[in-house]
């Protein structure tokens, strides 16, 4: 077995064992940034529900293109995320996109990251930190 089908299948065991109604992931609404109207107020493509393991943290300090950042919610998505292809958009998430958790706790976007497959560079594990 290579380090590729190891990756996935440990990526593949933490998802199963923490889906469900008693798991420890929830499911979170994603507006995906598609542009902006006259007034420079932000337009979002339909809302899509994506589970993610959450985990709330003391504002952490990162640096994101050279700023310091603080992230008070770390959100995991297991396996690729499909893109949303509106022109302009970073994907899978964009820092204008909107998450909303399920307690109605949102925030902007401040770091995305990725764990692509040593095979295929596909993501297997996207981590999107709210501010």
């Amino acid at each position: 077995m290579g380090l590729a089908t190891a990756i996935r299948q440990q990526l593949e065991a933490v998802r199963v064992a923490t889906a469900g109604p008693d798991g420890l992931q929830v499911n979170v609404v994603h507006e995906p940034w598609i542009g902006q109207d006259g007034r420079v107020k932000p337009i979002f493509d339909t809302a899509v529900t994506r589970p993610a393991l959450v985990q709330f943290r003391r504002p952490q300090q990162l640096r994101s293109e050279g700023q310091q950042i603080a992230a008070r919610v770390i959100l995991s998505f297991f396996g690729p995320v499909a893109p949303n292809g509106a022109i302009g958009r970073r994907e899978p998430f964009d820092p204008r996109d909107k998450i909303t958790l399920p307690d109605g706790t949102t925030g902007p976007i401040v770091d995305v990251q990725s764990m692509p497959a040593p095979d295929t560079n596909e993501p297997l594990l996207t981590v999107v930190y709210l501010g």
